[in-house]
């Protein structure tokens, strides 16, 4: 058996303040030794329940927050942005038997929610998929669908709980921490928090083994609409193939494949942060 770990940060315990997310920020050290002692603790109750491999994939900002060398012995590590497939990677170069998720956060204007944002929150204002407003959650369990890969268990800001009932009712959701505000979060106990997740796993592998979860698979054709916090950047993003433009800030896709979102994303994403960054550079 295969489990694919995939990471964020803003959703794990203890984690409230922008000093904790970037390199070079104050408490960014602090954040990393929280994100990899998850790591390491999923990898082995992973392990220990008889799991043959467990990939970790780094899955916050650059993607390099786990500490590679204080992994437990067997566990492979996927670091580095950008790659293909980003969240989920290498979801397209292996054959995986489940998906964990650790560490989300909700979607872009969930209110009350930590760090709420879809991808960017510097780019993105909205990610709608089908007419729902999706987190990063959603487009994950989405291309892990086109996998035929299960999402068995979520774990992250409480508000989440909600979207993970709804589109994967089978996946066993553990709440990190309580969100008070975007900046702002109630953070049980570690200890506590580490026996919750290790019951959660053992429950998830259980309820995998006894075929309880399904794959979640997209109905298409898959409208995707994006609205930008600028008209430049949707400027740009009209210029994919394809795409229409609906206002000034807001454009739409029509695609085939639910790993085509990530392409769109990505791209649109890339394309709006240089922009931005010229800007900055000429001002």
């Amino acid at each position: 058996m295969r489990i694919l770990v995939s990471m964020d940060l803003e959703g794990m315990p203890g984690i409230s303040s922008v000093a904790q997310l970037a390199p070079k920020r104050a408490l960014y050290e602090d954040a990393r030794r929280i994100m990899t002692k998850i790591a390491s603790f999923v990898g082995n109750v992973l392990k220990d329940l008889g799991v043959d491999e467990v990939v970790i994939a780094d899955a916050h900002g650059y993607m390099v927050n786990v500490i590679y060398d204080e992994l437990p012995p067997g566990i492979t590590l996927v670091s580095g942005f950008p790659r293909p497939l980003s969240m989920v990677a290498p979801i397209d170069k292996y054959r995986f038997d489940g998906a964990i998720f650790l560490g989300y956060h909700n979607a872009v204007g969930t209110p009350y929610a930590i760090f709420d944002h879809t991808y960017s929150g510097r780019v993105f204002r909205s990610v709608k998929i089908n007419g729902y407003e999706v987190a990063e959650y959603e487009v994950n369990t989405y291309i892990l669908g086109e996998f035929d890969v299960p999402v068995i268990l979520v774990s992250g800001d409480s508000t989440l709980r909600d979207r993970v009932g709804r589109l994967t009712p089978w996946a066993v959701f553990i709440s990190f921490k309580e969100s008070l505000s975007r900046y702002s979060a109630v953070s049980k106990p570690l200890n506590k928090i580490l026996d919750e997740l290790k019951r959660g796993i053992e429950e998830s592998i259980n309820r995998l083994r006894n075929g309880d979860v399904k794959v979640v698979k997209i109905k298409k054709p898959i409208e995707l609409e994006l609205t930008f916090s600028e008209s430049s950047f949707a400027d740009l993003a009209s210029l994919v193939p394809g795409a229409k433009r609906i206002s000034g800030v807001t454009v739409k896709y029509r695609l085939s494949k639910a790993i085509d979102i990530w392409k769109v994303l990505d791209l649109t994403l890339f394309a709006s942060l240089g922009l931005d960054y010229i800007n900055q550079a000429l001002r």
